[in-house]
């Protein structure tokens, strides 16, 4: 087994004649959260669409657990064992929060369509064993209490929770979260941070984009920095933190006032 699950290998994205992403190398060591961060337009969503099978890099490879991902389909890269969440939250709106969950673990069950009419009882068996882990995942999630609640009614934050319980129902070695904070109330945030230490405690290798800079620094093990497509940037939060072009393009002199 390597040391790194992930390796993004010399990853350019050129949309036209602009390049969302650039020459991009990145490795993402096993058990560990390594953030993404840089102002909006940087392409860290680009570069996740790209990890998870969404859009097909212009140059560069990726590579997952060792094997290539060039052609495979998202759907074969979330069976490999990689999961993500959006920025944007897509949920099954009319389903409750713990049927959103069951629904993600339908890869992992050996009952077939035709089951719902024909129920044998390892089917039926098989169907409590599988609402038993999606409840434990609520409750991992903090959403225990909101299973039988629609998606719909939820606060934007706990759909933004809901949305990885729903990632982690599919067993993944490594999740990719997209901006878990936004839109998550300042109060909650101490949670969503706990729940991505739980994550890692599991030995759930994390990939993070996110804005709250706090959050960065407090939980992750490595940061990368984009800018305009490039990485401009990579070490510990402290080495980050204190890299005057990082300051120069993302953080700016606010930041560096207050942390010293």
């Amino acid at each position: 087994m390597t040391q790194n699950v992930l390796e993004v290998i010399g990853v350019t994205k050129a949309f036209g004649g602009l390049k969302a992403l650039d020459d991009i190398n990145l490795s993402v060591k096993r058990g560990t959260v390594h953030s993404i961060v840089g102002p909006n337009g940087s392409g860290k969503t680009t570069l996740f669409n790209v990890i998870t099978g969404f859009s097909q890099p212009t140059a560069g490879k990726v590579i997952f657990k060792a094997i290539d991902l060039k052609g495979k389909k998202p759907s074969s890269i979330t069976a490999m064992g990689m999961a993500r969440t959006f920025q944007n939250v897509l949920l099954f709106r009319q389903m409750t929060a713990l049927e959103n969950v069951m629904v993600a673990r339908h890869t992992k069950l050996r009952a077939k369509p035709y089951n719902a009419v024909i129920r044998p009882k390892w089917v039926m068996e098989e169907e409590e064993l599988n609402r038993a882990r999606c409840t434990e995942l609520l409750e991992l999630c903090g959403l225990g209490a909101r299973a039988k609640e629609l998606a719909r009614n939820l606060p934007y934050g706990e759909q933004k929770r809901l949305e990885i319980a729903r990632a982690l129902a599919t067993e993944p070695e490594l999740l990719l979260l997209d901006e878990p904070a936004a839109g998550t109330p300042a109060g909650e945030i101490d949670g969503l941070l706990e729940l991505i230490q739980k994550i890692k405690a599991l030995g759930i290798t994390v990939l993070l984009i996110e804005h709250k800079m706090d959050m960065v620094m407090a939980v992750s093990d490595t940061v990368s920095v984009l800018s305009f497509g490039h990485k401009i940037a990579e070490g510990t939060p402290a080495e980050v933190s204190s890299n005057p072009e990082v300051i120069e393009a993302y953080l700016g002199r606010k930041w560096l006032d207050a942390e010293t």
